[in-house]
């Protein structure tokens, strides 16, 4: 697996894995309105390293990453694909911002889509 799919790929993991065996940490990362209104800057983000789907979500948008990562970063390079991972997936929360807030967070793929579709 390319470097920069790796590391997304494990800092996803990581923080999905936390907020399955950490009991209260889940709802923290997640989108909300009022928490970013009262500052809570880095709520633009965090959805983006997180998964709300489930042990299932989590594999399937792993596995996705692995594989449309791999490809993307290949044909892309290590830099443009992350710099369309993060555009895509900023553009996505900021999509989920615009929303009713009862709207769920935005998955990493969000992010993933636009950086294999970039080509």
């Amino acid at each position: 697996m390319p470097r920069a799919t790796a590391t997304v790929f494990l800092v996803t993991a990581t923080t999905s894995t936390l907020q399955a065996v950490v009991t209260g940490l889940e709802p923290a990362p997640r989108r909300d309105p009022a928490a970013l209104s009262a500052g809570e800057w880095w709520r633009v983000v965090t959805p983006l390293v997180v998964q709300d789907g489930g042990l299932a979500g989590t594999v399937f948008n792993l596995a996705s990453l692995a594989i449309v990562g791999t490809v993307a970063e290949r044909l892309l390079g290590s830099r443009r694909w992350l710099v369309q991972y993060a555009a895509g997936g900023l553009a996505g929360e900021a999509a989920g911002y615009a929303w009713p807030p009862t709207a769920p967070a935005t998955p990493s793929p969000s992010a993933g889509w636009p950086a294999a579709c970039s080509r």
